[in-house]
């Protein structure tokens, strides 16, 4: 088990990140929906949220696996598209 994790730990993966831009009026439970059907993504082996405060403001990124960027990004867009 140690040295799987160090295995993992050692291993520098490219991540992709982008910027997220939450709306106003943030929908929790859409919020949670999203978390966990990316969080239970095979396909997704991680996802780093990072949050960065500025003198402009919150910034909010998240980073994901660059071969899975696609994946996350159309879960995102599906769930945008099903929002009432």
């Amino acid at each position: 088990m140690l040295r799987e994790l160090r295995r993992v730990l050692s291993r520098p993966d490219q991540r992709a990140w982008r910027e997220v831009h939450w709306p106003l009026a943030l929908d929790a439970t859409m919020a949670t929906s999203l978390l966990r059907q990316v969080g239970g993504d095979a396909f997704v082996s991680s996802l780093v949220l990072e949050v960065e405060a500025t003198a402009a403001g919150v910034v909010y990124r998240v980073g994901v696996p660059a071969p899975s960027v696609t994946r996350v990004e159309g879960l995102s867009q599906r769930r945008r598209l099903a929002a009432p």
